[in-house]
């Protein structure tokens, strides 16, 4: 089955193969041209005449000399391809990796959709705290996935101190001028991905940003001073230093900017809201707000992916979700 993989189409090896092919018979059309001139030409007397005989085959009959020669040549030349691969390649991947699989992964994410990920309330990148359904789970569907430290999160906010803000479609924004301009992204196959407070800031990219195709988050939310400020005051002192606030009552006034009331309605692509209907520290009913007010998007409500019990049966909902919609 390994095997196999080799004869699928566009993975860029069979071309270049048949190219050192047809080079290597050039080269030994010349070199047949060469000898048949000196065998001609020249008489080679004596015990030298005896050797030259025999080097070249003369006591076979045509075809089959040359049968027997581009035999040998054939096996000489596949045996050095694969001992000159084998070297080569032993610097870069370890004996068990699938080499043909790996090139076919990469081929398939040569402009293919890529899915940018905000995070939320932890201040962590995505990737760096981990993330059910992880990069690995798109990369295997032919994705590729962007894990934005941006304002609010990572580096960005604790050596920058760049604040969370409320209108995220400029960080989306300033993401997707950068993401077209690669020659390996496809810019009509741009999703975005929220989790936790992303939940907000994901489906508001997308009520201004209309390149992004679809977006999909767990813990979607529809006013973060209700769905998450008020419902789960621990987590007050986390979010006032996400903004930048000074104290509490600042951040419960700055956080009411973070809405889509008025906005939902905004976002057109397809939209997949997640949450648990038991979420401990998202509103579930902010979910429902988001998914009952984004009347112009195609949108699924999809129970289990929260901050509580997540079912194992969801963990690649979203990823398969994503892979319809952008056509992995």
């Amino acid at each position: 089955m390994r095997s196999r993989r080799w004869l699928t189409l566009g993975i860029g090896v069979k071309r270049y193969i048949l190219l050192i092919f047809v080079g290597t018979v050039i080269l030994a059309l010349a070199l047949a041209m060469f000898l048949a001139f000196i065998y001609r030409t020249i008489d080679v007397p004596g015990p030298a005449g005896s050797v030259v005989y025999f080097m070249t085959l003369q006591f076979i009959e045509h075809p089959f000399r040359s049968l027997v020669v581009g035999g040998l040549g054939l096996a000489a030349v596949v045996a050095g391809a694969f001992l000159l691969g084998r070297t080569v390649l032993s610097v870069v991947v370890s004996p068990d990796d699938n080499i043909a699989e790996t090139l076919y992964q990469s081929r398939r994410l040569q402009r293919g959709p890529r899915i940018v990920a905000i995070g939320g309330g932890t201040g962590l990148g995505i990737l760096l705290r981990g993330l059910d359904g992880d990069a690995g789970q798109y990369v295997r569907r032919g994705m590729s996935f962007i894990d934005v430290d941006g304002p609010g999160h990572g580096a960005t906010l604790r050596e920058k101190k760049l604040y969370a803000p409320p209108d995220s479609e400029r960080v989306a924004k300033a993401v997707i001028d950068y993401l077209v301009t690669r020659p390996d992204v496809d810019p009509d196959r741009i999703g975005l991905h929220g989790s936790s407070m992303g939940g907000y800031s994901g489906p508001r990219c997308a009520t201004e940003e209309k390149r992004i195709k679809a977006v999909a988050v767990w813990s979607g939310a529809y006013h973060l001073v209700d769905d998450i400020f008020d419902y789960y005051p621990p987590i007050q002192d986390r979010l006032r230093w996400l903004m930048g606030a000074a104290d509490l009552k600042e951040a419960r006034e700055r956080i009411k900017e973070f809405t889509l009331v008025g906005r939902a309605q905004k976002i057109e692509c397809p939209l997949l809201v997640g949450y648990n209907h038991d979420d401990r520290v998202m509103d579930p009913r902010g979910a429902v707000r988001l998914y009952e007010n984004a009347v112009n998007a195609p949108r699924e409500l999809l129970d289990g992916v929260g901050h509580h019990e997540k079912r194992f049966d969801r963990r690649s909902f979203i990823v398969d979700w994503f892979a319809k919609q952008l056509k992995a």
